[in-house]
C-alpha cells in the first residue's frame, strides 16, 4: 500500500468520522445520560453496519470491475476518477448552511435505551446515511483500482471503519470522567451540527471530490 492511498483513505474515513451517524448520534445519547455501555453498543453497531455495507459494495464493484474489463482500467479509470473528483469539489458551493432550520429536539431517541435498542437506532442511522456515504463509496472506488488483493481490501476496508469510529469512542470515554463544562461543549457540538447540517454535507463532498482528484493526479502524473 503506497503513502498516497493511505492518506487518501485516512483523509476519507476521519470526514466519515464527522457524519450525524458517527459522531452527532454519540454526542445526543451523552447529553440524553444513555449509559457509557449502550453508547458502546450503539457505535459497535454502526461500525459493523458499515463494515459489511462496504464488503458488499466493494464485493459487488469488483464484479462490475472485472465485466467491463480494460474500459475502465489505467489511464481512462484514472480520468474518470479525476473528472468526478472535480465535479464533487464544485458541489461544494451549492450547499448553503444558513437554509437549514435550527433544531434543538431529539425526537429520534429511542424511549429505551436497552441493548436492543440501541442496536435497532445504530442500524437506523446506518440506513439513513447510506444515501451520503460519499466518501466511504469513494474509499470502496479507489480500493477496487488498488493493487491489494481481495483479502487485503477486505482487512483495510476494517480498518477505514476502526478509524472512522475511533473519534466517538474517544469521545464516549472522555464524557466518562467530565464533568458539567464538557456537557457545554456537547450542547454547542450538537447545535453547530443540528444548523449546519447542509453545510457538512457540502464540505464532505467538497473534500472527498479534493482527495479523489488529488488520488487521480497522482497516479496520472506522478
Amino acid at each position: 500500500m503506497t503513502i498516497a492511498l493511505l492518506g487518501t483513505l485516512i483523509g476519507l474515513a476521519l470526514i466519515d468520522s464527522t457524519s450525524i451517524g458517527t459522531v452527532g448520534v454519540p454526542v445526543m445519547l451523552t447529553l440524553a445520560r444513555v449509559p457509557a455501555p449502550r453508547k458502546l453498543v450503539y457505535l459497535v453497531t454502526i461500525t459493523l453496519f458499515y463494515f459489511l455495507v462496504g464488503v458488499l459494495v466493494l464485493l459487488g464493484l469488483a464484479s462490475f470491475l472485472d465485466s467491463v474489463g480494460d474500459a475502465l482500467q489505467g489511464t481512462t479509470a484514472q480520468v474518470i476518477q479525476l473528472l468526478i473528483g472535480v465535479g464533487l469539489f464544485a458541489l461544494l458551493f451549492r450547499f448553503d448552511p444558513k437554509r437549514r432550520k435550527a433544531s434543538s429536539e431529539r425526537t429520534w431517541l429511542p424511549a429505551q435505551t436497552s441493548t436492543r435498542a440501541m442496536v435497532a437506532l445504530g442500524i437506523t442511522s446506518g440506513v439513513v446515511e447510506l444515501a451520503t456515504m460519499v466518501p466511504y463509496i469513494a474509499a470502496i472506488g479507489i480500493l477496487t483500482q488498488s493493487s491489494l488483493s481481495s483479502v487485503e481490501q477486505v482487512v483495510t476496508l476494517g480498518g477505514y471503519t476502526v478509524v472512522m469510529a475511533f473519534p466517538a469512542l474517544v469521545l464516549i470515554i472522555v464524557a466518562q470522567s467530565a464533568g458539567a463544562g464538557f456537557d457545554r461543549l456537547l450542547q454547542k457540538i450538537e447545535g453547530w451540527i443540528t444548523n449546519n447540517g447542509d453545510g457538512m454535507i457540502g464540505w464532505a463532498l467538497g473534500i472527498v471530490g479534493l482527495l479523489l482528484a488529488v488520488n487521480a493526479a497522482f497516479a496520472l502524473f506522478g
